[in-house]
């Protein structure tokens, strides 16, 4: 088997683009606005962006899991296989850490009440006093350089060792 699934292929784009999107908008935009009224609606889509992420993400586990995978292509080099195999699954736990970390910051900052509009609920106004805000931060980050490094990966695959990676996770068939 040389390509993934079509079913495989959607969900990894899927996750991929909401995943960009999601880090790109928190990164950039979401912790550079002051926490007033201006900020719930940005915080809405970010909120629903992850938990879109998180259901996509569980659906790609089970997928995963009772889905045969292609083989896995190789470096020629067994430690940069190693590292390959590493990544993907710190990916994972990555996002899912993001998404968990979410969820308890939002629960604990009483966000889907201010969020979703119930009367006389405020935005804190400093999210930093809840422990899951330094670990979404913090993973942030760490997913940031992870899906950098497997997008340079991707390319390094593609371009120099020139093994048509890329075409393995994409719609078109040769």
């Amino acid at each position: 088997m040389q390509h993934y699934s079509r079913l495989q292929i959607i969900l990894h784009w899927a996750t991929a683009a909401l995943v960009l999107l999601s880090l790109a908008f928190g990164t950039l935009i979401l912790q550079h606005l002051p926490n007033d009224v201006g900020k719930i609606t940005p915080l809405r889509v970010h909120m629903i962006a992850g938990g879109a992420i998180g259901l996509l993400i569980v659906v790609r586990l089970i997928v995963r899991l009772t889905t045969p995978q292609p083989d896995r292509v190789k470096t020629g080099n067994s430690l940069l296989d190693r590292l390959a195999v590493l990544n993907h699954g710190a990916m994972y736990v990555g996002v899912i850490v993001m998404v968990s970390s979410g969820i308890a910051l939002a629960l604990q900052a009483g966000l889907p009440a201010v969020i979703f509009g119930h009367a006389g609920a405020a935005i804190p106004a400093d999210f930093g006093q809840y422990p899951p805000r330094f670990v979404h931060g913090l993973f942030a980050k760490f997913l940031i350089a992870l899906v950098g490094l497997h997008f340079a990966a991707a390319l390094f695959h593609q371009f120099v060792r020139k093994d048509r990676t890329l075409s393995r996770m994409w719609f078109a068939r040769s």
